[in-house]
């Protein structure tokens, strides 16, 4: 990997020294950049999936995404709250929490290349720029990048392109407004068969960048995540924080090509699915006010929290072709089928949650935390020919925390909850 430095009249800064493992704060997990450390991630915490449980946060607030990862163009990086880490945080989760980080414009000029070849024939560029067009007041940021031959697993060839726009506005001192927009556009052809064992024979050996593609096979997949996010503080008493979020997955007619129940001599079912165009979109979106009160050591702070997500999904409708026995470690060239598709269903999702906390914080002492969210679920599934078939429910959900520091610091573990 080559980092380099744009040559321009006046000094630059770069994302060199970007770093995950000076910037983790803990080893729950920490991702800055394409460099990640810690224990977890935001698919993987002790089992869980943050992401597929939908405890995602951007800076802190509540996001729903709909994409299959995050924008690493527009994300700086993440990090886990997950067990210690997530005690003092407001409304943790026992999954774990991912709280992205967005890229913000500082206040340095900037533009790094980073050039990417391999492994085998993957190559990548990534162009990170930052300008501040009025000092202390507005700040850009643009990224742009894009990757040939990502995925030598799944397809012949691949690619994708990528965009990233934030902008960060202060028109006072207590008033920061982020807006920002990520797109990428991403495509494979000749998308490779996949071997499924039926469950009783092993699977023999065989190479899965081997096996057989056809020319007339693809994957295309688009992804936006949009938003802004607002804070304005009052010294040291108010602070009032607002995120307003759009995430757009848009999936192409996509082709998938499966091998199933291989026997011992690799002779297995040959079935194309193809999947039609579908689009999965939400709105989501978090408000926070909280008030602070000092004395001394002792801290306490109030907040009121109203959160939100609309969602739709659509799902189905697939086209299969059974073209019989084949061999996996044949190639053979087989005509375009036919498509029939049927028509999509749709999954709809309205939550809302409106939650209140207190915490008690004494330095070098501990910190004490009480929390209770209210939450409405309503979801319905609309299928072809059918009603719909709407569900509704609501729920209560308290919290606790406690953690001592001053156990801590004498190597014992003072952590309840």
């Amino acid at each position: 990997m080559v980092a380099s430095l744009v040559a321009a009249p006046q000094a630059y800064a770069q994302r060199a020294e970007d770093n995950a493992v000076t910037a983790a704060a803990d080893a729950f997990g920490t991702t800055v950049g394409n460099q990640t450390i810690g224990l977890y991630t935001p698919y993987n915490a002790r089992g869980f999936s943050p992401a597929q449980a939908e405890n995602l946060r951007i800076e802190g607030l509540y996001f729903d995404q709909q994409t299959t990862y995050a924008n690493n163009y527009l994300f700086s990086g993440s990090d886990m709250r997950v067990g210690i880490a997530a005690q003092t945080y407001a409304f943790p989760s026992p999954t774990g929490i991912a709280d992205y980080k967005l890229r913000v414009p500082g206040a340095t000029p900037l533009i790094s290349t980073v050039l990417v070849h391999g492994p085998l024939d993957e190559a990548s560029l990534e162009i990170d720029t930052q300008f501040p067009v009025i000092r202390d007041k507005f700040g850009l940021a643009v990224n742009v990048a894009t990757v040939k031959n990502f995925d030598v697993n799944f397809a012949r060839s691949s690619w994708s392109r990528a965009i990233a726009i934030l902008m960060r506005l202060q028109p006072t001192s207590s008033v920061e407004i982020i807006p920002f927009y990520g797109y990428t556009d991403n495509g494979e052809h000749q998308t490779l068969a996949t071997v499924y064992a039926n469950g009783v024979d092993p699977i023999p050996l065989y190479n899965e960048q081997k096996v057989s593609a056809q020319d007339w096979t693809s994957w295309g997949w688009k992804q936006t995540t949009a938003g802004v996010v607002a804070r304005w503080t009052s010294g040291d008493s108010w602070r009032i924080t607002a995120g307003l979020f759009r995430s757009v997955a848009e999936d192409a007619q996509n082709f998938n090509d499966l091998l199933l129940g291989p026997t011992a001599n690799g002779i297995a079912d040959h079935v194309m699915d193809v999947a039609p165009p579908f689009t999965a979109s939400s709105y989501s979106g978090d408000l926070r006010i909280a008030r602070r009160f000092a004395h001394g050591p002792h801290h306490r702070e109030l907040m009121f929290a109203v959160r939100g997500r609309d969602v739709e999904r659509h799902y189905g409708g697939d086209s299969t072709k059974d073209f019989g026995l084949t061999s996996i470690y044949a190639h053979p060239v087989l005509p375009e089928p036919p498509l029939v598709f049927t028509p999509l269903s749709l999954d709809a999702v309205r939550q809302t949650g409106v939650g209140f906390s207190y915490r008690e914080l004494w330095d070098n002492v501990g910190t004490l935390s009480l929390g209770v969210l209210r939450t409405n679920y309503s979801r319905s599934i609309t299928n072809p020919g059918q009603p719909s078939s709407p569900e509704h429910t609501s729920a209560v959900l308290p919290t606790a925390a406690e953690v001592c520091r001053h156990r801590v610091s004498r190597g014992e573990c003072g952590c309840r909850v």
